[in-house]
């Protein structure tokens, strides 16, 4: 009898287990925090046409689907990642670092490509560098490049036992020698300068692979200074007197551990800094209508956004400049960057576009600048195709 009572409650059990996800999959009845595991959720496609032919395709598209919809699933996996975080310290895509500093695990990977790629991979990168460099020059532009640290790089004593190590003189290192060294071409090393200028905060986020708005401050008026110095203007004074205030930030990587209880940190933002589209007394923004048709992208803008200063303003601007960059370089216009400028143009790092902002760039241009973040390096430069820029500027010297 008590062993027909057991089986029952074991039954019954087994019963709820199976149920409740399903219930949950299907009402969401308990209120749960979804992953951001950036990325969209499985969709099967055409889904009613397949179940018509009887596709044995499909079954495999369904489980997927099901696979990312499954009842607690997320619940089950920051259970999971949590118990790893604890017991080990360890994360599939994120290295774990003293006092919850993370590292992308691909950042580094890339880091190492640059090393087994040797000295090939830099002769390739200064070829083009240069082609740029003298197109430019040939058009009597400055050409400034700004290079953004890996986190890792910059605080080597919080980086991860279990990340590979680099040479005491990296390629990009290395790169930044030669670049330093070139005609027509000003480098600036974004990782020296901000180490110059240590503070006693850290000047990159814990959890985000981005540097703080104090840091993008410092690289900001580094940019300026030497422009300002390259038109022989004195130094010009900050945008403005910038209020901090603190902020409790889950950064781009706390998803990547996405474990019961998230990893924060204590961050700042400025209630004052400006922001992209919202015009000021100091001027008001564009957008570009030249149009450029990209394979796979479509029909884009030569340049993302404009900023065009307010000349009854009065101050002294320097003269128009062009920014290639990615979101590192987003957090200089909340710092107010584009106010130092007569224009201001801003491109993303969109490497097929590259050579053609380059090719068009707006009248008046004085100075471009681009600036580069070390693991992204190797996965944009192959694909500039310059061979136009380095026909112009062949023609150009006959």
């Amino acid at each position: 009898m008590k062993s027909r009572r057991a089986e029952r409650i074991f039954l019954g059990i087994a019963a709820v287990v199976l149920a409740l996800p399903l219930v949950q999959m299907l009402t969401g009845i308990v209120p749960l925090e979804a992953i951001n595991e950036k990325r969209r959720r499985y969709e099967v496609p055409q889904l009613a046409e397949r179940l018509m032919r009887l596709d044995a395709t499909l079954a495999a598209d369904v489980n997927r689907w099901f696979d990312d919809r499954y009842g607690f699933r997320d619940l089950l996996i920051r259970m999971k990642n949590q118990i790893d975080y604890t017991l080990f310290r360890g994360s599939a895509k994120v290295a774990i670092g003293p006092s919850d500093w993370l590292f992308l695990r691909d950042h580094a990977t890339a880091l190492v490509s640059y090393e087994r790629a040797g000295d090939a991979w830099r002769a390739e990168l200064v070829g083009k560098f240069g082609t740029i460099a003298r197109y430019l020059e040939g058009r009597g532009i400055g050409f400034i490049v700004l290079r953004v640290a890996e986190k890792g790089d910059f605080h080597p004593e919080r980086r991860v036992r279990d990340l590979p190590r680099l040479p005491a003189i990296t390629q990009v290192q290395k790169l930044g020698q030669e670049l330093a060294a070139m005609p027509g071409l000003v480098y600036l090393d974004g990782g020296a300068i901000l180490a110059q200028a240590r503070d006693g905060r850290a000047l990159y986020r814990k959890t985000d692979i981005h540097f703080t708005y104090g840091a993008a401050r410092i690289l900001t008026q580094a940019l300026v200074d030497k422009i300002a110095e390259l038109e022989g203007h004195p130094a010009l004074a900050p945008a403005r007197d910038f209020n901090a205030v603190p902020l409790t930030l889950e950064g781009d990587l706390g998803p990547f551990v996405a474990k019961l209880v998230p990893v924060r940190e204590l961050d700042f933002y400025y209630d004052n800094q400006f922001a992209v589209d919202q015009d000021t007394d100091e001027g008001r923004w564009d957008k570009d209508a030249s149009r450029v048709e990209l394979p796979g992208w479509g029909s884009v803008p030569l340049f993302d956004f404009i900023f065009r200063s307010n000349p009854a303003e009065g101050r002294y601007r320097l003269p128009t400049t062009v920014l290639f960059g990615n979101s590192f370089a987003d957090m200089f216009f909340g710092v107010g960057i584009q106010t130092y400028f007569t224009e201001f143009y801003r491109a993303r790092n969109v490497p097929p576009r590259f050579a053609k902002s380059l090719a068009n760039l707006p009248p008046g241009t004085k100075h471009v600048i681009y600036q580069f973040f070390d693991p992204f390096l190797g996965g944009e430069f192959p694909l500039w195709d310059l061979s136009e820029l380095a026909e112009d500027r062949r023609l150009a010297t006959h």
